[in-house]
């Protein structure tokens, strides 16, 4: 009855005023306030770009000067909850010694996910300004664009981060099995301990990755990061980035920990979090723009405060609420989230073509104006793409494993289910 439960309710259609409520996950309950952080994390993007590709930063002062440059770690966000919500299946079947996910599940539900709206806006892009070969689409469409020089940041500009997401898809299943071969015949200690290898590992790699792309950095300095070198490959590459998946993967076995009852003071630990996000994010902030700190140890700095603020958001029991997870969990959040994606893959495409046909207000007074442009016209293609190709593939998504639908933790879904 639970597996079928739950199978129901990864296909079931939502319909009329649900239409942007999301479709229902394929493993385990909806989780409170996570579509709000996607949701921070595409806006704050968005914005990054918009006011970037207008180039009137100097004349911003405090807020050009210190929440622009902050605001592009919403892509750090995404990678760290990307680590959280897909390593959960495997860390939670080693912890509790269940049957661990379909790998062939999973990577068709990542398939569906990811590749319905992205290959249509590619398609789309390269139509309206066919300005790469049919070879470069096609490395695009694969996601290999990021692993040559000639094609590094070609595209969709921020898709290369789909480059790096891609990589860690494929590496998680067997991340998952490496951590059952060292949990086999552990108690839970040993077993939880087992699942927070994978996490070290990833850590020390992305580590090792940013170590390697500074000691060989050339004479250009940062500026070869938006330039079709060698070094522009590896510093957009996994082996650079791993380490900002390894902090929400961590944060996932803690959650599981919690929910297992095996976390004291559950709400105290949660409040700390938060409270520890703040302090390291605000630091770390203020460094990176005033003290010259470099981008690879500020963006690990702020993967750590995205784990944290994840821990934050669910450690506390789930039925008591606060202002903070309210906004997160709202209906404006938990729609902007739905359609996070496309807002994601859609918004760098609308920005160069109004700058590049004189759409952009210039000076800073047109800054609101511009982010308002670009956010209202996104809003509206991602909808679109949402609705008619992103939920339709998602729908078609398995369920990973069977699980029972939580009403306290998933009311949206809960709600689904009750419906006639």
């Amino acid at each position: 009855m639970a597996g079928t439960l739950a199978r129901k309710a990864s296909t079931a259609a939502p319909a009329g005023s649900r239409a942007l409520e999301g479709v229902a996950p394929s493993w385990g309950a909806r989780l409170r306030g996570v579509e709000g952080l996607r949701a921070l994390a595409a806006t704050s993007v968005l914005i990054h770009h918009t006011v970037t590709h207008a180039d009137v930063r100097s004349g911003l002062g405090t807020f050009g000067k210190w929440a622009v440059p902050n605001l592009a770690s919403g892509l750090t966000l995404f990678f760290t909850l990307s680590g959280f919500l897909l390593y959960r299946p495997f860390a939670s079947a080693v912890m509790h010694s269940r049957p661990m996910p379909s790998t062939r599940a999973y990577l068709r539900n990542r398939a569906l996910r990811i590749l319905p709206a992205y290959w249509l806006i590619v398609l789309l892009v390269a139509a309206v300004k066919p300005i790469h070969s049919p070879r470069v689409v096609i490395q695009n469409m694969l996601l290999a664009q990021n692993y040559s020089p000639s094609t590094v940041g070609t595209g969709i500009a921020p898709a290369w981060s789909l480059d790096v997401e891609l990589v860690f898809y494929l590496a998680l299943p067997l991340l998952g099995l490496w951590a059952l071969s060292l949990a086999r015949d552990r108690d839970w200690r040993g077993r939880t301990l087992a699942v927070l290898v994978p996490a070290g590992a990833l850590m020390a790699l992305g580590i090792a990755g940013k170590a390697l792309a500074a000691a060989t950095l050339g004479s250009g300095g940062q500026a070869e990061l938006a330039g079709n070198s060698w070094h522009a490959v590896l510093e957009r590459s996994f082996l650079a980035q791993a380490d900002l998946f390894a902090f929400g993967m961590a944060a996932a076995v803690v959650v599981i920990a919690a929910d297992a009852g095996r976390v004291q003071g559950p709400d105290r630990l949660g409040a700390a979090c938060g409270w520890a996000a703040v302090l390291l994010g605000s630091v770390a902030g203020v460094l990176y723009a005033f003290a010259g700190l470099n981008e690879r140890p500020y963006n690990t700095i702020t993967a750590i405060a995205s784990g944290l603020i994840v821990l934050w958001l669910l450690l506390p029991q789930r039925k008591r609420s606060s202002p903070a997870v309210g906004i997160l969990n709202s209906r404006v959040a938990i729609r902007v989230g739905v359609i996070s994606y496309s807002v994601y893959l859609w918004h760098d495409p609308i920005i160069r073509w109004l700058n590049n046909h004189g759409h952009l207000e210039a000076g800073v007074s047109g800054v609101a104006v511009n982010v308002a442009v670009v956010a209202a016209i996104t809003a509206i293609a991602s909808t679109v793409t949402y609705m008619f190709v992103e939920a339709p593939a998602m729908r078609r998504k398995v369920s990973m494993v069977p699980v029972r639908i939580d009403p306290d933790t998933a009311p949206e879904t809960a709600a689904m289910e009750a419906a006639p």
